[in-house]
């Protein structure tokens, strides 16, 4: 029995709310929170390594792995988005075309076939 009674007075003490955030601790969140904003553009080590740049010259990637932190490369421009529904419209358009002309040619070899019997 006496075992049951500490528990007891240890789970009313884990049950206690969490004391509220100093205000230290809430400008370091802002702080964090304004970091993470994302960056119009990579530098081209960050863009070629595929890692997070955060957009200042040089950037802490490059500083810390000694790169040249250049923004030269010419970002890639994205075509319009309905060309992809055109061309799966337009090759589809062309599959039904070649089955329809596939199954023509077949009819009119089956045709030849019977019209020309082969020599005796």
């Amino acid at each position: 029995m006496s075992s049951a009674t500490p528990s007891s007075s240890s789970q009313s003490s884990s049950s206690a709310p969490p004391p509220p955030p100093t205000p230290s601790t809430t400008s370091t969140t802002t702080t964090t929170t304004s970091a993470s904003t994302s960056v119009k553009r990579a530098c081209d080590a960050c863009h070629r390594r595929k890692v997070k740049c955060d957009g200042l010259s040089p950037c802490r990637n490059c500083s810390s792995a000694q790169l040249a932190c250049t923004y030269n490369a010419i970002p890639q421009k994205k075509g319009p988005k309905g060309s992809r529904a055109k061309v799966i419209s337009e090759l589809r358009e062309q599959n039904r075309q070649n089955a329809l002309s596939s199954k023509a040619h077949a009819r009119l070899l089956a045709g030849n076939a019977y019209a020309n019997p082969p020599p005796l």
